[in-house]
C-alpha cells in the first residue's frame, strides 16, 4: 500500500477516533463537544485538553480549557474531588486548545504555579504562546504575557514546559515565523522550527527566544525530559528529504543556545501531512532515555519503544507495538519498573482501551499488554504522572477525567 492509502488511513483515524487535520476548524478529539460548555461551572470533568502535575505536597493541579477560558483548579485526594476552578486568561481573544496542542502546568518546590498557552490570532493557523504564574498557591494569577519574543501573525503553539531539578523553567514550541522571514526572501518553507527559552528566576523572567531546530513537522507535539546534568532532551517529528516525516532527539549544549540532534531511527514514514502524533519521552538512569513513538511502517500504524544513549543513538530496541490503531504513548518510571501507557481501538465492542505494557529491565524486554480501562465514544489522550513512589493514569473520557493509580503487581494479560 502506497503513501496515498496511507494517509487516507490517517485521516480516517482522525475523524473517528482522536486527530485534528489542517482541513478542520474544530477538534473532535476530545470528550466534550464546545457546544455543550456553554454557561456550565468551570470544572475538569466537563473541560477539554487537561494536563496535570503534582507537587511536592502531593496535591493534583490541573489545567483545562472550557468555554474559551483556561482555567487552573487543584486537588488534594486524588482527584476525587476539585477545588474551584481559576481562570488564567483573560478578556483577550480565543485560545488554541486541542488535540496535540494544549495548556501546560507546572508548579515548583515554592509552590508557584506556572501555566502557558497559545492564543489565537486573527489569520488561520497563527498565535502567540502565552505564559502566566501565580504566588498565592493558585488563588489568582498575573496578567498572561506574550513568550514568543516575534510579532510574526504566524504559528507558535505545540509547547512543552518543564522544570529541572535546579527550578529552571524551560519551554520549548513549534514556532512558524522562519516560514514568514522565507516568503519575505520569496522562499517557500513549508516546515515549522523548535524554538524555545529559560526562566531561571521562577517565571519572573525569560532568557531571548532560541531557534534549537529548523524543519520539523508542523503539528505533533514536542516530548521533553532532562539529563543527568539538568540540561534539556527533545524529541519531535521532523521532516526529512520528501516528507519522510520521522523523529529527531537531540539534547541542549551547557549554555541553552543549542541543540545537537540527530535521526532517531529510520522509520521512512512518507506523508504529505502532519499526523498529530507526539512522541513520548523519559530520562532514566545511567544517561538512559526512554523514548516512544508513533510511525506507520507497510501501511500498518505502529508504535516504536526504544531506549537511547547520551548521543542519541539506539541502545535497546525498537519494541514493535502494533494493533488496530495503537497511539499516544506514555512513559513513567517508578522503582525499577518502566511504564508506558498508550490507546487502541477494540473494533469489535466499539470502544477505546487503555493498555499499559511494563519493563523491569531498563527498557530491554516488556511484559505483554493489559488492559487498564475502555471507553465507549470520544476519549482524550493518557498521561502518566508521578508522585510518592507511585504511577498514575489521567484519561479523560465522556463519563470525565479519572486519576488512575496503576499498581506495581503484575497485571493480568490484555484481551
Amino acid at each position: 500500500m502506497g503513501t496515498p492509502m496511507a494517509w487516507a488511513l490517517c485521516l480516517v483515524w482522525s475523524l473517528s477516533f482522536g486527530g485534528h487535520q489542517h482541513a478542520m476548524e474544530t477538534s473532535v478529539d476530545q470528550p466534550r463537544a464546545a457546544a455543550s460548555l456553554h454557561g456550565q461551572t468551570p470544572n475538569p470533568h466537563v473541560g477539554q485538553t487537561p494536563s496535570a502535575t503534582f507537587d511536592t505536597k502531593g496535591r493534583l493541579w490541573v489545567v483545562f480549557e472550557q468555554d474559551g477560558g483556561v482555567f487552573v483548579t487543584q486537588s488534594a485526594d486524588l482527584g476525587k474531588s476539585y477545588g474551584p476552578a481559576v481562570r488564567v486568561n483573560r478578556d483577550d481573544g480565543p485560545i488554541s486548545a486541542r488535540g496535540e496542542n494544549r495548556p501546560k502546568i507546572a508548579v515548583d518546590a515554592r509552590g508557584r504555579v506556572f501555566v502557558c498557552y497559545t492564543r489565537k490570532l486573527p489569520t488561520r493557523w497563527s498565535g502567540n504562546l502565552m505564559f502566566s504564574r501565580s504566588l498565592d498557591g493558585g488563588q489568582s494569577f498575573e496578567a498572561p504575557r506574550r513568550l514568543n519574543d516575534d510579532v510574526d501573525v504566524t504559528g507558535h503553539a505545540f509547547a512543552v514546559m518543564a522544570l529541572n531539578q535546579q527550578g529552571h523553567l524551560y519551554l520549548a514550541w513549534l514556532d512558524g515565523r522562519d516560514r514568514v522571514q522565507a516568503r519575505k526572501e520569496g522562499r517557500e518553507l513549508v516546515a515549522s522550527s523548535i524554538y524555545g527559552t529559560v526562566s531561571k528566576d521562577g517565571g519572573a523572567h525569560f532568557a531571548p527566544n532560541w531557534r534549537w531546530v529548523q524543519g520539523t513537522c508542523q503539528c505533533c507535539r514536542l516530548a521533553m525530559a532532562f539529563d543527568a546534568d539538568q540540561r534539556p532532551i527533545l524529541m519531535w517529528r521532523h521532516i526529512f528529504g520528501d516528507n519522510v516525516r520521522d523523529h529527531g532527539i537531540g539534547r541542549l549544549v551547557a549554555d541553552g543556545k543549542e541543540l545537537v540532534w540527530r535521526r532517531a531511527h529510520e522509520d521512512g514514514w512518507r506523508i504529505q501531512g502532519c499526523p498529530h502524533q507526539g512522541p513520548a519521552l523519559l530520562a532514566s538512569r545511567r544517561h538512559r532515555t526512554h523514548a516512544a513513538w508513533y510511525t506507520m511502517q507497510q501501511a500498518q500504524p505502529r508504535l516504536l519503544v526504544g531506549v537511547f544513549d547520551r548521543d542519541g543513538v539506539l541502545h535497546d530496541g525498537p519494541l514493535v507495538i502494533e494493533g488496530h490503531m495503537p497511539r499516544h504513548p506514555d512513559l513513567a518510571e517508578v522503582g525499577g519498573t518502566t511504564v508506558l501507557v498508550y490507546l487502541d481501538d477494540r473494533v469489535d465492542a466499539g470502544e477505546v482501551a487503555l493498555l499499559r505494557r511494563d519493563s523491569h529491565d531498563g527498557g530491554r524486554t516488556w511484559r505483554a499488554a493489559a488492559t487498564v480501562r475502555r471507553a465507549k465514544g470520544l476519549v482524550d489522550q493518557p498521561a502518566l504522572l508521578t508522585h510518592d513512589g507511585k504511577v498514575y493514569s489521567l484519561w479523560q473520557t465522556e463519563a470525565g477525567l479519572d486519576l488512575i493509580p496503576l499498581g506495581m503487581e503484575e497485571p493480568a494479560p490484555a484481551h
